[in-house]
């Protein structure tokens, strides 16, 4: 078992405007796999530029996260920075429904509890092209 899981996410710094993609979170199995930040409440990043610590916190179960910036990392000054919107896209948005139809559709199939990624790979190696070369051949 890891420490975190990495949540695959790009923001600009508020501190810095320095884009920062190597968010972590400490929400779910700590395994260090690559989740969507839709799937956690809270993620941070530490920022090399200009030393900041970055949190990013969900709003009472919404699409809202509210944006946190510590002047350091063992500083106890914060600032609050903007309410941001985070959403699926559309592709892992589909990819759920088709688990939930085909989850449905046959009694109970699992996909192992695997994160999105490979979630999604197997729909689309399973379901998805098989479905679209039938439909394109047949």
């Amino acid at each position: 078992m890891g420490m975190f899981d990495y949540v695959a996410f790009e923001y600009k710094c508020p501190g810095c405007e320095a884009v920062l993609d190597e968010w972590q979170t400490k929400d779910g199995p700590r395994a260090f796999r690559k989740v969507r930040p839709s799937t956690v409440d809270n993620f941070y990043e530490y920022c090399d530029n200009c030393k900041g610590f970055v949190e990013i916190t969900r709003i009472d179960n919404t699409d809202k996260f509210q944006v946190f910036l510590n002047v350091s990392i063992d500083s106890t000054e914060t600032a609050i920075g903007p309410i941001i919107e985070i959403r699926d896209e559309p592709s892992l948005a589909i990819c759920k429904q088709i688990v939930d139809y085909v989850h449905n559709r046959n009694g109970g199939l699992s996909f192992g509890g695997c994160d999105d990624e490979i979630m999604c790979r197997e729909i689309n190696q399973k379901f998805l092209q098989p479905f679209l070369v039938e439909r394109h051949h047949g």
